[in-house]
């Protein structure tokens, strides 16, 4: 549970806040204070006239913190064993999810792209480092028990 909420929870809360303060005039944003039947207090906030940090953070980071998040979720549903498989599924689904901003809504980016793979990279590494077995026994235990 707390390698879920380290890896998954965290990361999407955080991408999404990064989200609500520096992109004021967006659906999911505009939702969200609705919810809270209030105005948004960043309304206005003009990201182009900040720092380039800060701009990196609205734009990028966000994908990398969900593309980070979607590929523990997968390793952390499917087991190490399937590091691989989540990796290539959360790469694919990044990419096809920006390819559909091309004919629906959204505004399509092939930095969004680069940066969701390096998300997805990023938590394939963590998990390699942090969560490999320590021997053959640790991956497939049950093909180790002697009768």
């Amino acid at each position: 549970m707390k390698r879920y909420i380290l890896r998954v929870i965290i990361p999407l809360l955080v991408g999404l806040i990064i989200y609500v303060i520096f992109s004021p005039n967006v659906f999911i944003t505009k939702f969200i204070w609705s919810v809270f039947n209030t105005e948004n207090p960043f309304d206005g906030v003009d990201i182009t006239r900040m720092p380039l940090v800060v701009q990196f953070l609205r734009y990028y980071l966000c994908d990398v913190l969900w593309s980070f998040s979607l590929t523990n979720m997968l390793i952390l549903i499917w087991g190490y064993k399937n590091i691989k498989k989540a990796l290539i599924i959360a790469v694919v689904f990044s990419i096809f999810i920006e390819v559909l901003q091309i004919r629906f809504i959204g505004t399509f980016d092939i930095w969004d792209i680069i940066v969701q793979i390096f998300g997805c990279f990023m938590s394939s590494l963590l998990n390699h480092k942090m969560d490999r077995p320590k021997s053959d026994e640790d991956i497939n235990p049950s093909q180790n028990v002697r009768e």
